[in-house]
């Protein structure tokens, strides 16, 4: 299950924070709330808002998540080719 949607537990907002490397405290600053409310949602104690849920959602993932689009090979530049010298 992703984390941020409907069902978001302890270990989807514990698992999302520490993928983006971020401490709990650092985490809270990012989902402008404090530092006891990231305690009490990765411990189950309370759950986030659906607001909150939408802004999880929309916080960056680190690079290694990201999908990397290359360039069809047909638009990237050719090198000249060289003749092999014939003896």
């Amino acid at each position: 299950m992703s984390e941020g949607l409907p069902g978001t537990n302890r270990v989807n907002v514990k698992g999302l924070r520490e993928r983006l490397g971020l401490s709990q405290a650092e985490f809270a600053d990012k989902m402008h709330v404090d530092e006891r409310t990231i305690r009490r949602w990765e411990h189950g104690a309370s759950r986030p808002s659906p607001m909150a849920m939408a802004h999880m959602r929309a916080l960056p993932r680190p690079q290694h998540e990201q999908t990397t689009i290359q360039a069809p090979a047909s638009t990237q530049a050719e090198l000249p080719r060289r003749r092999m010298p014939t003896f």
